[in-house]
């Protein structure tokens, strides 16, 4: 090119690098000119590049987390890759990593049309507790380089549930005449998928102020029982004594603390029928009883049951007792008491079974007490 410099102006000169391939360039530019001297050079480099395609798939998400997952369950999480170009797309995904065995993805191939996008899921399971981390490759025969979305997954051990379960563990029993005896009950339940079998016994100092019943029974897997504690102090004072629940179902015995609290003390206020009946015989008082005013049917406990059930009871007066068992169509079942029973609280066990020793089947049954003119009764719910 040729350009004129009028005397004491000077000339901007502008440079254009166009490769047309990759790779060093390099040129000499010469000046030559009609003034004084000689002509000058100035050399000129650049560096070809070689154009980068540009994929038409885009991903969501580069990095999914999935975090608390139970080892031998499962999280899932999804994300979407879109087809932004004018033709369709072949995709495949591919997992790789140190614990690629612990995720999946699916579907593993696609064809995306364009303009459309698709969702993955992709799902965590891990097998050991702990960090994992895997990678989903995504190759496909667009331009680009292959995409990737990196995988994290938390895993936490499995919290094993105890094989059994007791529903108490302190029963306490206050107020408790000496030579009377107070009731209370707690069940166990066996948690384990196998049969087990328990044996409670009754340690401690006061150990002989405390008795239990069943002492040995033998519990089907998803099974409970109802164990009854009795406190009978033979003397005033704080009682303590514990139960060792041992059994074959793996791990350690369960104890249940029993704290009981007796008195002589007879002192009873005046006009109180509620609180105190005061007997004597030869002016000496023989015992103390807290009654009701009225004949009481209490609600059976536990109510559903599978294996057995209490049914309480108060009389005010000594009277016999009638308490039996019905089934839906009004046919009596059990005869759990028919005696002449005490002035004072009382309980029935029912076990589920008929007159014959029969275990009867699940379903709904009616318990009925009958003292004199007083009738009361009460439903339960029967589960095998």
């Amino acid at each position: 090119m040729e350009d004129y410099i009028n005397a004491g102006d000077s000339q901007i000169f502008s440079m254009t690098f166009a490769p047309v391939s990759g790779g060093p360039k390099t040129s000499v530019l010469t000046f030559i000119h009609n003034a004084e001297g000689n002509s000058f050079t100035m050399s000129l480099a650049g560096t070809g590049m070689a154009p980068v395609a540009e994929t038409p798939l885009t991903v969501s998400i580069t990095d999914l987390a999935m975090n608390d997952t139970r080892v031998n369950s499962t999280s899932r999480k999804s994300f979407t890759l879109a087809n932004t170009g004018r033709r369709s797309v072949s995709v495949t995904l591919t997992l790789n990593g140190t614990d690629a065995s612990q995720f999946s993805v699916a579907p593993a191939a696609v064809t995306i049309a364009a303009g459309r996008n698709r969702t993955f899921i992709v799902t965590f399971a891990p097998t050991s507790a702990g960090s994992k981390s895997a990678a989903i490759t995504m190759t496909h025969n667009a331009a680009g380089i292959p995409l990737s979305v990196t995988l994290r997954g938390q895993a936490i051990g499995v919290v094993a549930e105890a094989p059994l379960a007791v529903s108490v563990t302190e029963l306490t029993m206050s107020n408790t005449q000496v030579n009377n005896t107070s009731r209370k009950t707690f069940s166990i339940k066996n948690n384990s998928k196998k049969s087990a079998t328990t044996t409670v016994t009754v340690t401690g100092s006061d150990a002989s102020q405390f008795s239990v019943t069943p002492v040995r029974v033998i519990l089907s897997a998803g099974r409970s029982r109802v164990f009854t504690v009795v406190f009978a102090p033979t003397s005033a004072g704080t009682k303590s004594a514990s139960l060792s629940i041992g059994h074959n179902a793996g791990g350690n015995p369960l104890v249940v603390t029993l704290k009981g609290k007796s008195t002589s003390s007879l002192s009873v206020t005046a006009g109180s029928r509620e609180a105190a009946l005061l007997m004597e015989q030869g002016g000496v008082a023989k015992r103390t009883l807290n009654l009701p005013a009225h004949f009481i049917l209490n609600p059976n406990f536990p109510n559903p049951f599978n294996s057995q059930t209490i049914i309480s009871y108060q009389l005010p007066e000594a009277t016999k007792v009638r308490l039996e068992i019905f089934n839906m169509v009004g046919q009596r079942i059990r005869v759990l008491v028919d005696s002449f029973q005490s002035e004072d609280s009382h309980q029935a066990v029912w076990d589920g079974k008929n007159e014959e020793g029969d275990r009867v089947g699940s379903g709904i049954y009616f318990y009925r007490m009958q003292v004199g003119a007083f009738s009361a009764a009460g439903k339960l719910v029967l589960l095998e």
